[in-house]
């Protein structure tokens, strides 16, 4: 399934401005695929090629958190930052 169709969207729909509920679902659409890209490999060459540097990846994340956040949802857990805490073998 696609970012669109997972939230609803088809492509015979007439997209409406004002109606609340589909501008809703296209700003979580548009945040699905900023975490499809985040979740991509790096650099992909079918038919082309493209890379995302890390401050572009975090950029990418930042939208979609504030997206997500918007409307209430989370962003998934994977990409959440992992709290890591050194130990010392000492």
């Amino acid at each position: 399934m696609s970012a669109l169709e997972d939230r609803g969207i088809t492509g015979s729909a007439t997209f409406v401005p004002t109606d609340t509920v589909q501008v809703k679902n296209m700003q979580l659409a548009r945040a699905d695929v900023y975490v499809l890209l985040l979740t991509a490999p790096n650099s992909i060459s079918e038919g082309g090629t493209y890379s995302i540097s890390a401050p572009e990846r975090e950029a990418l994340k930042e939208m979609a958190e504030s997206i997500y956040a918007k409307y209430g949802e989370e962003l998934s857990a994977p990409l959440k930052r992992p709290a890591v805490r050194a130990k010392t073998p000492w």
